[in-house]
């Protein structure tokens, strides 16, 4: 691959997704834990509406709805949204190949299996660093990963890292 700075081949893993739904996920999970408190808020009025009427509900209509609302708590945790990103990969050949990344002029070059594109930095909405991760937004919910563990060295990665925000601030300037 040509370019300024550019990686080993890195194979993508759970971990990597975990971080990438901490980030892009955020109203959702926070929509999936305000329905789970809802539900407890529910089932507590309900026990108290029964105590003060003096009738006794099954118990296991309240479990119930308190296990539906546990659920939907871990359903909005980042490692769960993570390793449902990853199971989606699974019938991808190519989000499962090594990728190698290089930064140009141009834009960002990557290459996974037989496939190679330039993702153009004026299509590039935003970059971040999270958890030893350069994250390389096409939209606000997709984004390359470069793993630091992409590089021989921290120093490697870093370095990597400023060329691209070098390059991306260079083709957005107002």
């Amino acid at each position: 691959m040509s370019g300024i700075a550019s990686s080993e081949p890195v194979t993508y893993q759970t971990e990597d997704f975990v971080v990438f739904a901490s980030q892009v996920r955020q109203g959702r999970m926070r929509l999936y834990r305000r329905i789970a408190l809802g539900l407890v808020g529910i089932v507590l009025l309900t026990l108290l509406l029964d105590g003060l009427m003096h009738r006794v509900m099954p118990w296991w209509q309240d479990a119930l709805a308190l296990l539906a609302s546990l659920m939907l708590w871990a359903l909005a945790s980042p490692t769960v949204q993570g390793r449902m990103i990853w199971q989606s990969t699974r019938r991808s050949k190519e989000l499962r190949a090594p990728h190698s990344f290089a930064v140009s002029q141009e834009g960002l070059e990557i290459q996974a299996g037989e496939g190679r594109s330039v993702l153009k930095w004026s299509a590039i909405s935003q970059l971040s660093v999270e958890a030893e991760r350069l994250f390389i937004f096409a939209s606000a919910a997709s984004a390359y990963i470069v793993p630091r563990r992409a590089f021989a060295s921290s120093a490697e990665f870093e370095a990597f890292t400023e060329a691209a925000r070098s390059e991306w601030k260079r083709h957005h300037r107002l």
